[in-house]
């Protein structure tokens, strides 16, 4: 793996022996090592070992030592140093003397008689500015690489290197030095550049990535197309002679099942097809897919990829199991002072063998342990002797299934002539790595100090380790200690999330200004200040996680407990003296456990003691006082780790919102009191005599970004329009924008590359004025004696507020010009603008060249009415909306609703929605606890099926057939659903693209056995963007595949005679105005197309459907085409795919995996939110004259 010529005889000598071996093509390079031997050739040619000796001793003389300490404690900063040739270390040095530059000046002026010629002068920090600039490259792969390290990033990483000595060589060199350094450097670069071309391991490393392909090679190769066309070939010899060999049988056949058409046309074409067809190259060939977080080898290593790929995948899983890098250049990257060759002089040439053969096993195994365990990084020594240790007690197919634990006590046994038989491992023992262990103290096991009750009796920890078979290793992140203990209880089903601040007691985490709202004018008693010192014992500073451990072969004594609370204690005293805040008084050891972070300890307005948490005790709950200091550090909490809000006023004194929600109440009513929505009167007023009036409550509610992040708490004063009586009852119906219709405006925005802008009417019901007298009780906790309310606008709650806001909001738009869409009534235009809203949510979709007619709507509506936004659309009725400018394509995507509904469903995974079986009615009676939990899933379901998930919509429609009844089946399959949208929760509803208005429609005739109804199904796409769709059962039995394809042709064409109507009134000019409409029979088509066929039912309404397609088609509004059933959109919505036909109905729905895209988009709304806090709190210091 290494560079060493010694490897490349070897390999030589196994190519002697073994026919059709080419040496040079397997000859694998340590990337890490090259990298290593070019800088090293940089920074010390030809004289590495005379430099180093020269640089140790002059630090190791008496003069050198004192200058180089009293540069440290002047400059503050140890210069970090080596005692190898590592390059990383050298970088370092510079990086520090760059930063350092002004003080070190400062102190080579003052000691300029100690260091004389040795002075840096300019040239010198040109030279090392240079230096600096040209190892930094080096050092950020360095760091990927050890992070990463992944097969398919060698060549990038190579050519990236290739740029970068490409782009220093044409700029002005600081001196003939730094030319000489690079050109011996450039010379080591290119013998290696060459080298790395010459095995085709790293190419395949690009094809096989699922994420890179063909496609990636091409454009990033472009200027050498031999090169590419040579390199594929060379990997297609290792897929044709090693891999491609092989044949699999074919699983139907195995079973004894027959094949269906399918199998049989796939057979067919899979082993009569030509090259281009094979696995390589229809993989290679194929589209470049986004695999999120996940590495190659994890994709490949998924059940799909061996199903789609089965030869293919043993050779990629080969592939990418093949490190890019040696263990030692990974310690020479890492700097770290021990060193792994140093050890290896102690073993026998056996044991260096077997460690070297199965190293790679054990440092992936090390790497999925520490990765799914969510441990920190610093525990590495303790997850290597794990893995190991689990590797020993493993079966291995090289071994015969055996594993090393038997062979080894095997092998013992058969040299010392005691006849044994074979030896399994212990594995009743074992437990999940890295899950919760709750491990009794010291003083717990021995029962000592029985008489502090009140003293912790366990720790909570992780399980890291086995001491043996009954002993086990835990970490107790709050001492960061690793204990021995066989008292331990685990808890499998949790593990480590990484949230220090839940280890910790709430109490002792309350500062001077929460105890300043309880407390005024209070006083302690005094206390010596020597009693005091004296019982303050010395204690060290714990960190969480920090990097180094603390590893006890014995049980934690008292000593250890006694000595966790230190900086908390020192920093509270020392805090005293500066203040008239009186010393901690003694803490005993029971809080122990309690350890703070240095973080917590290094803010100074943060003084902990424990009489404040005492006092607290009594006022505040653990909850109340960890989300209070949250809130105040400036922590995002998701919405998964909040408690559930208050449903009504008196709850807010003892929730840990409370202060919040009240704040938000005292809002409301302000905004209220400023639009006068209503009038107190007396409750003996001539105008409430014989009134009803309607009792209030408050409604709580979260505010969170589209990422599920707390951002505020809202409150609203809401009537009870239920107690309305009901003689006094209006017109309440209220039209609110459809989905189809949004969706449609997203794909018009998309193709026409529109500007959407969002924005939010405040109170918007408030807004309109109430045309009758309603009168309501004042709000709780804000009630005054014998007052109440007439109400002037009209407030949530009330049943006719959403109509009086539409007309409303419809008057003043009707007023500046704008006119209404007949078939939308939430949407309206003008000039080339559209405007469009959902309650209170409004979007104004224009171009560019349209922004000043916008911008005077915005002006319009805003001296009306109150609005907040302005901003690009993000999120509207709970769907994301993610938008790609460039390419005109809009994606929408509900996976916070989703990630909110998964718990709804037991624990599970599914890769589709609804297997083939067909759910029937049970027999039982279902209780109303299951039915209600069946139907809020359903609904849950069926909210997803109709706004952005098509693909669930068949399953949703069978689903909701057993509402009132349902059973354990109906309940399984719906969380399968959810399931599967867990599964693929990063799908989302793709808009954007050529094409026009095209439809699908498809029926699955006769396949509901209870009633024998079809299935039916259809599509519309515009801009090939779905818009619409729907699954359901036909409400009429039909008699032939005919009829039900009939029915479901003509419910199509009436839904896209709809669609198309709509288009006309956006002014929307498509290039053909007749509608296509995609079917899959023949004699359905013929029926409505031909001019003599005739359709013989004795159905009346069937017959009707027929003359009324016939005369749309005739008319020329309507053209029917045929269309093969494989593809056929429609066709997963009126039955339930398999497996191997769902990524192609996907595809054709258009429903992509974002999850990359939102990664990124999420990155980059830090990046802009610490900005803006960056550029708050410099425009804060500028206001007060500090920085």
């Amino acid at each position: 793996m290494d560079n060493h010529d010694a490897n490349d005889t070897m390999l030589d000598d196994i190519a002697k022996e073994i026919d059709g071996l080419d040496p040079v093509a397997r000859r694998l390079r340590c990337s890490g090592h090259i990298m290593n031997l070019i800088v090293q050739a940089f920074l010390f040619r030809s004289k590495a070992k005379k430099i180093q000796e020269d640089e140790r001793e002059g630090i190791d003389e008496a003069s050198s030592t004192s200058i180089y300490n009293d540069f440290k404690a002047e400059i503050g900063r140890a210069l970090p140093r080596d005692n190898d040739t590592r390059w990383n270390s050298w970088f370092r040095l510079i990086d520090v003397a760059i930063e350092k530059r002004a003080k070190f000046m400062d102190w080579i002026q003052e000691n300029h008689a100690k260091i004389e010629k040795d002075a840096l002068d300019h040239n010198d920090w040109n030279e090392l500015g240079d230096i600096h600039a040209f190892l930094q490259v080096f050092h950020q792969i360095s760091v990927r690489q050890g992070r990463e390290n992944t097969l398919d990033e060698v060549l990038s990483h190579m050519d990236s290197l290739h740029h970068h000595f490409t782009r220093t060589k044409n700029r002005a060199f600081s001196g003939p030095r730094f030319y000489a350094r690079f050109h011996v450097a450039w010379l080591k670069f290119e013998k290696y550049y060459q080298l790395t071309e010459q095995a085709p391991v790293y190419v395949a490393g690009i094809l096989l990535h699922p994420a890179l392909r063909k496609s990636y090679l091409s454009e990033q190769w472009k200027r050498n197309p031999a090169w590419v066309s040579n390199a594929v070939k060379a990997v297609r010899k290792i897929w044709s002679t090693e891999y491609k060999i092989y044949q699999l049988p074919d699983k139907q056949q195995e079973k004894g099942q027959e094949l269906d058409e399918f199998d049989r046309w796939r057979q067919k074409v899979y082993s009569t097809a030509s090259e281009v067809k094979d696995e390589f190259d229809r993989f290679i060939y194929g589209s470049q897919v986004g695999i999120g977080q996940q590495t190659a080898l994890q994709w490949w290593l998924e059940p799909t990829q061996r199903e789609n790929f089965p030869l293919l995948c043993r050779m990629a899983i080969d592939i990418f199991c093949i490190p890019p890098m040696s263990t030692e250049a990974e310690r020479i990257f890492s700097g770290a002072r021990r060193q792994v060759t140093w050890d290896r002089s102690s073993m026998s040439a056996k044991i260096v063998e077997a460690s070297l053969r199965s190293g790679g096993v054990v440092k992936d195994k090390e790497r999925a342990m520490r990765t799914g365990a969510k441990l920190p990084h610093q525990l590495w020594p303790e997850i290597g002797r794990t893995a190991v240790y689990l590797y020993n007690r493993t079966p291995n197919y090289a071994s015969g299934w055996k594993t090393p634990y038997d062979q080894l006590h095997t092998a013992s046994a058969k040299a010392a002539g005691i006849p044994q038989p074979k030896k399994q491992p212990d594995q009743t023992h074992l437990r999940a790595f890295g899950c919760k262990a709750y491990a009794m103290t010291s003083d717990a096991q021995q029962k000592v100090n029985r008489k502090m009750r009140l003293k912790p009796k366990g720790w909570i920890g992780f399980l890291v380790g086995y001491r043996s078979s009954n002993i086990y290793r835990i970490w107790i992140p709050t001492i960061n200690r690793i204990v021995n203990t066989r008292d331990v209880i685990f808890n499998e089903d949790e593990g480590c999330n990484g949230d220090w601040e839940s280890f910790k007691d709430e109490l002792l985490e309350a500062d001077l200004e929460e105890i300043a709202k309880f407390v005024q004018g209070s006083s302690l008693p005094e206390q010596d200040d020597n009693e005091q010192a004296e019982q303050v014992e010395d204690c060290i500073e714990v960190a969480l996680p920090t990097t180094t451990l603390a590893d006890e072969s014995s049980p934690i004594t008292d000593e250890t407990e006694d000595c966790i609370v230190a900086t908390a204690l020192e920093h509270s005293l020392k805090q005293s003296e500066d203040s008239d805040i009186l010393p901690t008084p003694p803490v005993t050891p029971l809080s122990a456990l309690l350890a703070h972070s240095s973080r917590a300890l290094s803010d100074e307005g943060n003084k902990t003691v424990s009489w404040q948490a005492a006092f607290l005790a009594g006022t505040k709950s653990p909850l109340q006082t960890s989300i209070e200091r949250k809130l105040r550090q400036g922590v995002k909490m998701h919405r998964n780790s909040l408690p559930p809000p208050p449903t009504k006023h008196q709850d807010l004194k003892h929730h840990p919102f409370g202060m919040l929600f009240q704040e938000a109440e005292e809002s409301h009513l302000q905004s209220h009191k400023e639009m006068r929505s209503w009038t107190e009167i007396r409750k003996k007023d001539a105008r409430a005599v014989d009134q009803q009036v309607l009792g209030c409550m408050w409604v709580y509610v979260y505010k969170f970004d589209k990422h599920g992040r707390f951002q505020k708490c809202k409150a609203r004063l809401v009537v009870r329009g239920d107690q309305q009586a009901k003689g006094r009852l209006q017109e309440t119906y209220a039209a609110t924008l459809a989905g189809r219709s949004f969706r449609t405006l997203i794909a018009i925005a998309a193709r026409f590359d529109l500007e959407m802008v969002q924005y939010d009417v405040v109170n918007a019901f408030v807004n309109a004025p109430i045309d009758q007298d309603i009168f309501m009780h004042m709000a709780p906790g804000y009630k005054k004696t014998a007052t109440i309310l007439k109400l002037n606008k009209a407030l949530y709650g009330l049943r006719a507020s959403p109509l009086l806001w539409q007309k409303e909001l419809s008057k003043t738009l009707l007023e500046i010009g704008y006119t209404q869409i007949p078939h939308e009534p939430c949407c309206f235009k003008k000039e080339g603008v559209l405007f469009f809203f959902y309650v209170d949510d409004v979007i104004i979709a224009y171009r560019k060249a349209r922004k000043d007619k916008a911008d005077e709507l915005t002006r319009q509506l805003g001296s009306k009415y109150k609005l907040t936004g302005g901003d690009p659309v993000q999120w509207f009725l709970g769907m994301e909306v993610i938008r790609d400018r460039p390419a005109r394509k809009i994606w929408l995507s509900q996976t916070a609703y989703i990630d909110k509904i998964a718990n709804l469903a037991n624990k599970g995974t599914s890769t589709v929605p609804m297997t083939q079986t067909e759910l029937r009615p049970q027999t039982g009676l279902a209780a109303p606890a299951e039915i209600q939990r069946y139907q809020r899933k359903v609904g849950s379901i069926l909210y997803i099926a109709v706004n952005t998930r098509p693909d669930i919509a068949f399953a949703a429609s069978r689903l909701a057939r057993f509402l009132v009844n349902p059973g354990q089946e109906h309940q399984d399959a719906a969380d399968r659903v959810i399931h599967y949208l867990s599964h693929t929760r990063h799908r989302a509803l793709r808009f954007g693209g050529p094409g026009g208005l095209t439809v699908a429609s498809d029926a699955s005739f006769s396949d509901n056995t209870l009633d024998r109804k079809s299935s039916q199904a259809y599509t519309i796409r515009l801009f090939d963007g779905l818009i619409g769709w729907r699954a359901s059962k036909q409400n009429t039995v039909t008699t032939s595949t005919t009829e039900a394809e009939l029915l479901a042709l003509a419910q199509a064409a009436k839904e896209s005679l709809y669609v198309s109507r709509l288009l006309k009134e956006l002014t929307v000019q498509m290039d053909d105005p007749t509608i296509r409409i995609d079917c899959d029979n023949t004699q359905t088509i013929n029926l409505v197309t031909a001019e003599i066929a005739t359709l013989k039912t004795k159905l009346r309404h069937v017959d009707i459907h027929n003359h009324w397609l016939r005369q749309e088609v005739q008319g020329g509004r309507v053209q029917v085409k045929y269309t093969k059933s494989t593809d056929m959109i429609a066709d997963g919505l009126t039955k339930a795919l398999p497996a191997g036909k769902w990524n192609c109905f996907l595809y054709q729905l258009g429903l992509e995996d974002i999850q990359e895209r939102q990664q990124q988009s999420r990155k980059q709304e830090e990046i802009e939110a610490r900005l803006q806090k960056t550029e708050d709190c410099l425009g804060n210091a500028g206001s007060t004259g500090t920085y």
